[in-house]
């Protein structure tokens, strides 16, 4: 679940979400039964478009929850993760952009703290205000 706000030339982004998993009852070594709680995140943007389909966010996200366990034992690999990004579009025509994202962990009790970064190349298949 989101909520956006333009305001100007700012979109303000909140977001909401939650995965939930199902049991494994044929985990390794085959016979194992390993369950997995659900795991929420929420995840905030502040979006600037210097003019349209060229823009820059900055984004941060929080995820917690999702610990395991493997027939019946302790819980395990309980998450408590942040992440800092940017992500910036370029347009390359009327129906083309080229997006790039670089975010970096900040926090995390599992896992490990990585940087990524991501290129995508968008395609609009159907403009509604046709420009």
């Amino acid at each position: 679940m989101g909520v956006s706000y333009p305001w100007r030339k700012f979109y303000f982004d909140l977001y909401a979400g939650a995965w939930f998993f199902t049991e494994n009852d044929s985990f390794f070594p085959g016979n194992a039964v390993r369950r997995q709680a659900p795991l929420t995140s929420l995840q905030a943007h502040v979006s600037y478009s210097l003019r349209p389909k060229l823009w820059l966010a900055f984004d941060g996200t929080w995820y917690r929850g999702g610990d395991t366990t493997v027939n019946g034992g302790p819980p395990q690999g309980r998450q408590n993760n942040s992440r800092l990004g940017v992500t910036g579009s370029l347009p390359l025509g009327k129906q083309q952009s080229l997006k790039i994202a670089y975010s970096n962990g900040i926090t995390a009790r599992a896992g490990t703290k990585f940087s990524t970064v991501s290129v995508a190349w968008q395609f609009l298949w159907f403009d509604r205000k046709g420009k």
